[in-house]
Order: structure tokens, then sequence, then C-alpha cells
């Protein structure tokens, strides 16, 4: 049972700036192509670039999210 305690844990060189990078790009690439993809279908030129900053937020607080819940696991 202890051994399913632990569901994230902390980059192993401790580098969350790296970790809060990655997900800024990958929610820029994810949420580009779907806007890439919208602008394909749809006789439009913007929706990527509204896709790229969604996703930017987005993965900006994914990262916040999971920082704030490794650190409050970390104090219990």
């Amino acid at each position: 049972m202890e051994q399913h305690k632990k569901v994230y844990r902390e980059p192993t060189n401790g580098s969350w700036t790296r970790e809060f990078i990655n997900y800024i790009v990958g929610g820029m690439l994810a949420f580009g192509l779907i806007g890439w993809g919208l602008d394909f279908l749809l006789p439009t030129r913007w929706i990527w670039l509204a896709g790229v900053a969604i996703g930017a937020i987005a993965g900006g607080l994914l990262a916040n999210a999971h920082r704030t819940a490794y650190r409050r696991r970390q104090s219990e």
C-alpha cells in the first residue's frame, strides 16, 4: 500500500524550471496544432494563434498545479 502513495515525484535534478517550460511548450504545440487544424477546416488564419496562447496558459497552470500538489504532499 505504501508503494502507491507517491504518484508524483520531484524531478530528478530538482529542476522545476525545466518541467515548467516543458509543460508550456507542450501545451503550445498541442493547442497550436488543434488551432492549425481548425484553420485548415475553416476559412480563417487566426485560430492557431489563439490555440498557441491558450496552450501556453494551460501548460503553465498544469505545471503550477503539479508543483503545488507535490509541495502539499511533502509538507504532510
